[in-house]
C-alpha cells in the first residue's frame, strides 16, 4: 500500500493526447505514474527517467549528483509500466524534487528534458543511442546499453 497524497495531475490542455501521469508524494520522493501509455521496453523507462533527472537538474539549477531516481514495478498497473521515483541524493534531503509540485515547474522540467535531448546529436536523426551529453551519467552505467535518446525524445515531444 502506498501512503501519500496526490500533488497534481499532469493532464492539462498541453498533454491531453494519450498519457496521464499522477505524482504522489510518499515521504519526500515524488512517484511518477504514466497510465494510458504502454511500453514494455526497459530502455524506454530508463531513458525517460534519466531524461527527467537531467531536466530537473537543468531547469532547477541543481547539481545532477544531488538527484537520482529509480524504476519501481507497479503490480496493479494493467499496462505493466513501472513508476519513476525521483529523490534527493543528499543526506537528510534538500527538498529539490519536492519543488516539482510548485506552479508549472514540472511542465518546465519536461520542456528542459526534451530540449536537452533535441540538442544532442548522438545516434543520428533517430537518436538510437545515448551519450554523456544527454542521458548517460556515471551512476547509470548499469543501463548505458539500454538508454535511447530517441525513445525518450519522441515521448516527450508528444506531450507538447
Amino acid at each position: 500500500m502506498v501512503l501519500g497524497y496526490v500533488l497534481f495531475v499532469v493532464l492539462p490542455f498541453w498533454a491531453v493526447k494519450k498519457y496521464l501521469a499522477i505524482t504522489v508524494l510518499t515521504g519526500e520522493s515524488p512517484v511518477l505514474y504514466f497510465y494510458c501509455y504502454r511500453n514494455k521496453e526497459r530502455g524506454f523507462w530508463y531513458s525517460l527517467l534519466y531524461a527527467l533527472l537531467e531536466g530537473v537538474s537543468s531547469e532547477m539549477q541543481i547539481e545532477r549528483r544531488d538527484l537520482d531516481g529509480c524504476l519501481y514495478p507497479m503490480p496493479g498497473n494493467p499496462f505493466g509500466n513501472p513508476a519513476l521515483i525521483l529523490y534527493d541524493d543528499v543526506p537528510g534531503g534538500a527538498g529539490h524534487v519536492r519543488r516539482l509540485a510548485r506552479g508549472d515547474t514540472f511542465k518546465k522540467v519536461l520542456k528542459a528534458s526534451l530540449s536537452r535531448l533535441q540538442r544532442c546529436e548522438c545516434g543520428g536523426a533517430r537518436g538510437s543511442a545515448s551519450c554523456y551529453g544527454c542521458l548517460r551519467h556515471y551512476r547509470n552505467q548499469f543501463c548505458h546499453d539500454d538508454l535511447n535518446r530517441g525513445m525518450a525524445m519522441r515521448f516527450l515531444s508528444s506531450l507538447f
